[in-house]
């Protein structure tokens, strides 16, 4: 299992190379508190930042971004993850609608209200980490023109997203 603890945290939040502040928004905002999702992988307290971890460390060893890219890509892919999973009464939690539309293009608008710094590859990878999955056509059109520019960070991005929450689940059943 992929174990982490605050230490670690501040780890791979530092090879992002944001400023300090950031750190103190991502905490003020929950994403030490907030699960991976609702019910499936790591729908736990901590499980965002647990996946997040995992994404940036499958992508460092692609090598299919840079070391910096991957370490942001993957611990801010789902930041809107913070805000749409609040805790339930019964245990567990709620989803609650962000006030962004698109869970990638949320994240990416959230981190630049923390005034996060992300590349325009970063940005790419981060809004189409989702693949193709759910898209209409103008949207699919969208998703073509960003492939044409940075292909291997955006299906990289997608694939490793994917493999991590898988390896989760599993871990989970074990």
């Amino acid at each position: 299992m992929f174990d982490y603890d605050l230490a670690t945290i501040k780890l791979y939040w530092a090879k992002t190379e944001q400023p300090c502040a950031t750190f103190d928004a991502l905490v003020d905002i929950g994403y030490l508190n907030a699960p991976a999702s609702k019910g499936h992988h790591l729908a736990v307290r901590g499980g965002l930042a647990r996946h997040s971890m995992r994404v940036a460390q499958l992508l460092l060893e692609t090598r299919a971004v840079p070391e910096v890219s991957a370490y942001r890509i993957g611990m801010y892919h789902d930041l809107v993850k913070c805000l749409c999973y609040k805790p339930s009464e019964g245990g567990g939690f709620e989803y609650v609608q962000p006030p962004y539309p698109g869970h990638g293009v949320a994240s990416v608008l959230i981190a630049g209200d923390l005034g996060i710094h992300l590349e325009p590859l970063e940005r790419a990878a981060i809004v189409w980490h989702m693949g193709a999955f759910g898209l209409d056509e103008r949207q699919m059109e969208e998703y073509k023109a960003s492939l044409r520019k940075w292909p291997v960070p955006i299906i990289f991005t997608h694939a490793v997203d994917h493999l991590a929450s898988v390896q989760e689940e599993v871990e989970a059943k074990s």
